[in-house]
């Protein structure tokens, strides 16, 4: 039982990695960007919350 569950862990973890790693190669500008701005607004947020403390 341990072993078929620890089998689909590493299944759809190497499955994510990959496609990742697909699309990161393939990457057009549009989507970068989307990226960055995501990323911006991420720390933005985190950074915004830790002040709070």
């Amino acid at each position: 039982m341990l072993s078929s569950l620890w089998y689909s862990i590493c299944f759809y973890a190497n499955f994510y990695y990959t496609f990742v790693l697909r699309w990161w190669s393939n990457i057009t500008p549009a989507e970068y960007g989307v990226v960055l701005i995501g990323v911006g607004v991420f720390g933005w947020i985190l950074l915004k919350s830790a002040s709070r403390k």
